[in-house]
């Protein structure tokens, strides 16, 4: 992640900061404060931001708490085709993609979709964090070809 990104709150972040809903640490409750959708990480770490804010700054997005403006928004179809996984054949075809996609960066990535439930809900949320991954630490391009590559698999199953 670059000083010029700036990060905004999603519908998530800004529900927890009203309800405290998710129980973040303190740490990362304060960097999500700090997230304005227009201040830019540079900025933020001037105001105030830990020293490991890019960690938690990474941390929030991966959970869904913010979101890159300049992101592509989410595949929507990851979201509602999902709701055809039974199972992990669908696990092994989406570990196969990011392999494919990803090489030897593909590590972090497989790790999580095998950890994740099964559950149509689960499995899109740790999909669009797979996505947010790949975009925030290895190529954008290439988490924009995962995303396709993933709606087209969950299309089919």
């Amino acid at each position: 992640m670059d000083k010029h990104t700036i990060f905004a709150k999603t519908h998530k972040g800004k529900e927890e900061i009203e309800t405290r809903q998710y129980r973040l640490s303190a740490k990362l409750r304060m960097v999500l404060i700090l997230v304005d959708g227009v201040s830019d990480t540079g900025k933020l770490a001037e105001k105030g931001g830990s020293p490991d804010l890019a960690a938690a700054l990474e941390e929030l997005s991966l959970l869904g708490f913010i979101q890159d403006k300049r992101a592509a928004p989410r595949p929507a179809a990851i979201i509602t085709s999902a709701a055809s996984v039974t199972g992990t054949p669908i696990k092994a075809e989406l570990v196969r993609i990011s392999r494919d996609i990803l090489g030897a960066q593909a590590d972090k990535v497989i790790k999580r979709i095998e950890k994740s439930a099964d559950s149509k809900e689960a499995l899109g949320a740790t999909l669009r964090n797979c996505i947010e991954l790949a975009r925030l630490v290895i190529d954008e391009k290439k988490s924009t070809e995962l995303g396709r590559k993933y709606s087209e698999a969950l299309n089919r199953n």
